[in-house]
C-alpha cells in the first residue's frame, strides 16, 4: 500500500500575501504622512496669521490713544515696513528702529503712533490716514510663492471719538 502525503502549501503564496500587505502598509503610511505634513503646514500658517491680527489691533489702539490725547489722527506713514514684500517672502524680516522712526521729523506714521516691532515679522505693515479715517494693512507671503495674504483693519473718528472696526478683513490669509 502506498500512502500519499498531502501536498505542501506553497511558500510563494504566503510570501505573496505578505508582500501585498506590506505594500498596502507602505502606500497607506505614505498617504498618512502626506496628510500629516499638510495639516502641520496649515497649522503653522494659521499660527503666523495671529501676528498680522495682533499687529493691526495694536496699531489701531495706538491711533486711538494718540487721537484721545492730541485730538487728531497721525498722518500716513511715508512707507510700509519693510518697504517691499519680497523681504518677507517665505521668511521673517528683522526691521530696524530707523524704519519705524522714518517719519519722526514730520510727526507722522509709525513714529507719531509710537509703534514699532522689535522682533522679526512675517508681514509688511502699512499705515494710511485720510481725513477722519485710518487703514492699517498687513501683507504677507508665508510660503514664498509670490501670492500674498492681506489683512485690513480700519478706524475712524465718529462724533469726536476714535472707533475701530471690530472686524479685520482677511484676503487669502494662509498664503
Amino acid at each position: 500500500m502506498t500512502t500519499s502525503t498531502p501536498p505542501a502549501k506553497p511558500k510563494s503564496r504566503i510570501l505573496l500575501v505578505l508582500a501585498a500587505v506590506g505594500a498596502v502598509c507602505v502606500v497607506g503610511g505614505g498617504v498618512l504622512v502626506t496628510l500629516g505634513v499638510h495639516s502641520t503646514q496649515r497649522y503653522l500658517a494659521q499660527a503666523k496669521t495671529a501676528e498680522a491680527r495682533s499687529t493691526l489691533t495694536r496699531i489701531l489702539v495706538s491711533a486711538a490713544r494718540v487721537h484721545s490725547s492730541a485730538g487728531a489722527l497721525c498722518p500716513s506713514a511715508s512707507a510700509p515696513v519693510p518697504s517691499s514684500t519680497s523681504a518677507i517672502a517665505g521668511k521673517k524680516y528683522m526691521s530696524s528702529s530707523a524704519e519705524w522712526e522714518a517719519d519722526r521729523a514730520k510727526h507722522a506714521g509709525f513714529a507719531c503712533l509710537g509703534f514699532s516691532l522689535s522682533s522679526p515679522q512675517y508681514y509688511q505693515v502699512r499705515y494710511e490716514a485720510s481725513g477722519d479715517r485710518v487703514t492699517v494693512t498687513a501683507t504677507g507671503d508665508l510660503d514664498g510663492d509670490g501670492e500674498t495674504s492681506t489683512f485690513i483693519a480700519r478706524g475712524e473718528v465718529v462724533d469726536g471719538n476714535f472707533k475701530s472696526s471690530p472686524v479685520i478683513e482677511e484676503r487669502e490669509p494662509l498664503e
